[in-house]
């Protein structure tokens, strides 16, 4: 119990490296808002190095359900030459984690290779009438993003009204993702059929198909002809959405469950359950060196009067009440993670 608190904390990421090369390899972000996910992306990356790769649009394959993760493929070619020092995520003298980022990747939920508890995986969710005006007035600006869902939507002259029919229960439909609740939604797709379904905006009658490759996009569709599983008027949506609910507050997806609101409290969560052993640098000072705004200072002020504005409107609230629910479990998640004096629990050790 003796020595200082900056010899105690060396001895303990020394201890927490040893433990981790044994067996926790490996960290999994799943980004729920563009630029706080980005930040972490950005962040990781400095500090893990080649050991990061990205389960996002470009990375996809919809045939295998998986992505195409290159970088660590070209990081085991390279081993198998004998340049070990080259990935080192890879080769016996583990020096830092694999990481893996980004929207999709709770596809890899039951991978053995990416599956809790040999890695730790967290996230940062955002209010999502926040989101949805961030959103909006991104794609105002950048509508080719995969975000966006499709290019050739008028975002220019949308409301948030138009962009919450677009989106709709972003956050619900991503978490369905994960592969147990994917199946469950399949399941659960006997409730009902598509003619049951909520109308198609009309902004995306062109797009009814599914054309598009985003793996958010094709989802909805998909989720569409599942029993409406994204709708929580229906009841396979509303099944689904309980389902989803208890998995958030049980843990069953996540080790660390952090709010874009909350951020500073959401970084000392994330020393205490996702800590960088590897380096000593702690998670707050690494995301101030590379927070990730997407130019939105240009219309911020814009944006939020139509969120404040969104937040009394009856018609945002219910086609994002499925989000809104989540996101409402997921903040008692939040502070149920902190003992009454603010300290983070459940850390690793």
């Amino acid at each position: 119990g003796g020595g200082s608190a900056t010899e105690q904390s060396m001895v303990w990421r020394a201890l927490l490296f040893v433990a981790c090369v044994g067996g926790q390899e490996c960290y999994v972000f799943d980004t729920k808002h563009k630029s706080a996910g980005m930040t972490v992306f950005l962040a990781l990356q400095s500090v893990a190095r080649g050991c990061v790769d990205k389960c996002d649009v470009y990375e996809f394959d919809w045939a295998s359900q998986t992505c195409k993760l290159e970088n660590f493929h070209r990081n085991r070619e390279r081993c198998g030459g004998g340049k070990q020092d080259e990935c080192p995520c890879l080769s016996k003298n583990v020096t830092r984690p694999r990481v893996l980022f980004s929207s999709s990747v709770s596809a890899y939920a039951g991978d053995p290779s990416w599956a809790r508890p040999r890695c730790r995986w967290f996230t940062l969710i955002r209010d999502p009438i926040a989101r949805l005006g961030s959103a909006l007035y991104y794609c105002r600006s950048t509508p080719t993003d995969p975000l966006c869902g499709d290019r050739r939507l008028p975002f220019a002259t949308w409301t948030m009204r138009d962009m919450a029919d677009h989106w709709g229960n972003l956050l619900f439909r991503e978490t369905l993702f994960f592969r147990d609740l994917a199946v469950l939604a399949a399941t659960n797709a006997a409730y009902a059929d598509e003619g049951t379904c909520s109308p198609w905006p009309a902004a995306e009658s062109g797009n009814r198909s599914g054309t598009s490759l985003i793996p958010w996009f094709v989802w909805r569709h998909a989720l569409r002809r599942m029993g409406c599983g994204d709708e929580p008027e229906r009841p396979a949506g509303r099944a689904n959405l309980e389902v989803v609910v208890s998995h958030i507050e049980a843990g069953r997806l996540y080790d660390a469950v952090g709010i874009v609101e909350h951020f500073d409290e959401a970084t000392s969560l994330f020393d205490c359950r996702v800590p960088l052993w590897w380096t000593t640098t702690a998670w707050g000072p690494l995301l101030a060196r590379h927070t990730q705004s997407h130019h939105s200072a240009r219309w911020k002020d814009d944006e939020r009067r139509a969120v404040d504005h969104a937040r009394t409107d009856p018609y945002v609230r219910d086609k994002l009440q499925a989000d809104i629910r989540i996101y409402d479990a997921a903040v008692r998640v939040f502070r149920r993670s902190f003992a009454p004096g603010g300290t983070p629990t459940n850390c690793v050790v």
